[in-house]
């Protein structure tokens, strides 16, 4: 139920706008048809070279367009920062306490209290994950970002479009990165389910 609730079709739904959403996707498309166009100019048509490198460079510059979506968004909040982040949070407030109070009414205490230690234990697990795998790369912003991209357009327009170890090496980046923006969302989303089960068990013991 709580899964239901809090997910569309049992999936994760992360706190993206629609433009984060699809500069993400198409980011992740780009990075897995580039390796694979990459593995097969290795093993035979080396043609295909040419086409990953430019999906490395399309998707080191989508990475980029999604930070300034984010950005973006940030910056039309400042034009009433009370009202356009407090809104948003109506309607979640709305269905997060209807759902409070049915697993208060349905649920056993020690239940909800062990459901609540497993959402939260979870997400500590996956954030130590990303920690162990990417570090901090979760927390890269614009600048080396930019950088990265800008880096790949010089090659790019001085002649130098074999694709090598240099984007080898940004496109595992650029896929770090979007693994950790991935997982992160995820850890967010158990963290706030393990303070629904809380509120939910609070809720059940002013009752008794």
């Amino acid at each position: 139920m709580v899964i239901e609730r809090t997910t569309r079709d049992a999936r994760f739904e992360f706190n993206q706008t629609r433009a984060q959403k699809w500069v993400f996707w198409m980011t992740t498309v780009c990075v897995v048809s580039g390796c694979l166009f990459a593995v097969l100019a290795v093993l035979e048509w080396g043609v295909l070279a040419h086409v990953a490198t430019r999906l490395f460079y399309a998707a080191s510059l989508l990475v980029v367009l999604y930070q300034i979506t984010v950005l973006a968004h940030e910056l039309v909040k400042m034009r009433n920062p009370e009202k356009e982040v407090s809104l948003p949070l109506a309607d979640e407030l709305d269905a997060s306490l209807r759902l409070i109070r049915e697993l208060a009414a349905v649920g056993v205490e020690q239940e909800l209290v062990y459901a609540r230690a497993m959402f939260e234990r979870s997400a500590c697990q996956l954030r130590e994950r990303i920690a162990l795998i990417v570090g901090a790369l979760d927390k890269v912003g614009l600048i080396p970002l930019g950088v990265s991209a800008f880096l790949s357009f010089l090659k790019f327009s001085e002649g130098g479009s074999g694709f090598g170890a240099y984007e080898w090496i940004g496109m595992a980046f650029v896929g770090l990165y979007l693994f950790a923006v991935r997982m992160l969302g995820a850890a967010q989303w158990m963290e706030a389910v393990g303070e629904i089960f809380g509120h939910a068990i609070a809720l059940k013991k002013s009752e008794v």
